[in-house]
């Protein structure tokens, strides 16, 4: 299955747009080779708090604002733009470490934040971990600017406006670290097999989430970090997959050539059994934005004919079983499961409806982990009430337990 290029087609929008006359040499015709300097300048307004230092604390709204909306290629092209911001204690914007992006975003050349964001910034550019690092009674420089992409466009496009300086008064503010930025199998062989890709919950039916590296590292702002599968794909089209990055769009995704994979080009194929059917292992570096995928040097695991969850509700007795990854026949080991809890409980999972071979996971009965690697005979897992859909990879243990009302990013 292949998503066509939004990028794609924007070209073969220009062109059409130039074809009836394409042998004058005043035609319009869209100059991306710039980058960001191709979506023109971004100029942003002095916010209107002025130089009045701010309560971060008690400051429920600091608006920005640009004058306009950029062009693309020097041209009045309307495009759908998503504008972000960031911000800065030293002003050096070239430098990752020193640049904070505001948790903020909007479709329109208009966003508002809270203090307690601008704040969680300065708790996370200056690494604060104790009260006495902030003093609450001095003023403090922070500097801010928008940024504007547009949405059919790579990052390499973001375009970044001028910067202002606003005076606050920080706080002190206890900072947890972002969660692994996920990203999701879907394909032929993966979840139903169905490439559903909206907001509803039938959606993560179709999708199985990468699994985190045993004491692997994520980046504390961004999630960003190293995932794997080894998953077993059957020969010919039933073993068609991609990766994508959330389960309601398929705006950044990678797919494979035959060679390579490919990083957000909706004209790529899927990645197949290349090598005959089997266990194969797909790992994903964010960080290093590089996908590998080899056949496995393992090619003989344990099978089950079913993955079931039990003791929700103190029921012990009566298993609910998971679904098995479409295709996968006998050699499944990805299951899924949809609930619907309405109170405190515990779970745990299980092979064939046997204690022989089952899963729990945390330091103490009842301790509420949203993933994790499963062990065997290990703790029963907390869950709170709400609709989940839940995961199990029986061969590397990992789970991921995921809320209906999880919300995805733009």
């Amino acid at each position: 299955m292949k998503k066509l290029s939004i990028l794609a087609s924007l070209f073969v929008g220009l062109t059409l747009f130039t074809a009836c006359e394409s042998d004058r040499d005043e035609n319009p015709v869209a100059d991306l080779s710039g980058g960001a300097a191709a979506i023109g300048e971004l100029v942003m307004n002095e916010p209107s708090v002025g130089q009045t230092p701010l309560d971060l604390e008690n400051t429920s709204a600091i608006t920005l604002v640009a004058q306009r909306q950029p062009t693309l290629g020097g041209l009045a092209i309307p495009m759908e733009m998503t504008y972000g911001a960031e911000m800065s204690l030293n002003g050096n914007w070239t430098d990752s470490a020193s640049v904070y992006i505001i948790d903020v975003n909007s479709s329109a050349p208009r966003l508002t934040m809270s203090g307690a964001d601008i704040n969680r910034g300065i708790m996370t550019l200056k690494g604060v971990s104790d009260p006495s690092e902030v003093n609450p009674l001095q003023v403090m420089d922070v500097l801010v600017r928008m940024t504007a992409k547009p949405a059919s466009l790579d990052e390499v496009y973001t375009a970044h406006s001028n910067a202002y300086t606003l005076k606050v008064f920080p706080f002190y503010q206890v900072l947890s670290a972002a969660e692994p930025d996920w990203w999701f199998l879907t394909g032929n062989c993966i979840g139903d097999g169905k490439w559903t890709a909206n907001k509803n919950w039938d959606a993560y039916l179709s999708v199985f989430p990468m699994a985190l590296i045993p004491d692997g590292t994520y980046d504390a702002k961004t999630g960003a970090g190293e995932f794997e599968n080894t998953i077993y794909l059957p020969d010919g089209d039933d073993g068609q997959f991609k990766l994508r990055h959330y389960v309601d769009d398929w705006n950044e995704q990678w797919g494979w050539d035959g060679s390579v994979a490919q990083h957000n080009d909706g004209g790529s194929g899927n990645f197949v059994a290349n090598n005959g059917a089997g266990y194969y292992t797909i790992h994903l570096d964010m960080k290093s934005e590089k996908v590998t995928f080899t056949k496995a040097e393992k090619q003989d695991y344990a099978t089950y004919e079913m993955v079931s969850i039990i003791g929700l509700k103190g029921d012990w007795d009566n298993d609910i079983d998971m679904m098995a990854a479409n295709n996968a026949g006998a050699n499944n080991h990805l299951w899924t499961v949809q609930i619907e809890v309405t109170e405190s409980t515990v779970f745990k999972f299980r092979a064939n409806h046997d204690w022989g071979t089952n899963w729990g996971f945390g330091a103490w009965d009842g301790e509420v982990n949203l993933c994790g690697f499963g062990e065997g005979n290990g703790k029963n897992i907390g869950i709170e009430p709400g609709k989940w859909t839940i995961y199990f990879d029986d061969i590397s243990g990992f789970y991921r337990v995921v809320s209906d009302s999880e919300k995805q990013k733009p």
